[in-house]
């Protein structure tokens, strides 16, 4: 920020600066690219160059062990979803039986109407 106070019109408007420490580079960009991302700050050219594929992702800091984790939900949300199937083409199917009568009953009413 220090390059700033000479050479930006926006310095006088800063209200605060955080800054924490990080183990590693990789972290600290990750955790300045969140930032921007969340916080939108009005005067950060980077505000623009982030776009949301470029975002770090949580996923880049999930253990081994989370990642197997998240595997056996993952299976199990396809398990469950699969199980759905059948249930959700019944439904589909009433749903186009319901939208064939009534638009007979739409046309009906206006063969009626017509007469």
């Amino acid at each position: 920020m220090g390059q700033h106070r000479f050479t930006s019109p926006w310095y006088s408007e800063v209200r605060s600066i955080h800054a924490e420490p990080y183990e590693n580079r990789r972290l600290a960009e990750i955790a300045e690219r969140t930032a921007i991302l969340e916080e939108s700050p009005a005067h950060n050219a980077a505000v623009h160059a982030v776009r949301s594929e470029d975002a770090p992702s949580w996923f880049d800091l999930v253990t081994d062990d989370e990642r197997r984790e998240l595997a056996l939900a993952e299976q199990a949300f396809a398990d469950a979803k699969k199980a759905l199937e059948p249930v959700k083409a019944e439904r589909d199917a009433t749903i186009r039986r319901l939208k064939i009568r009534c638009d007979a009953r739409m046309r009906r009413a206006k063969e009626d109407g017509d007469d």
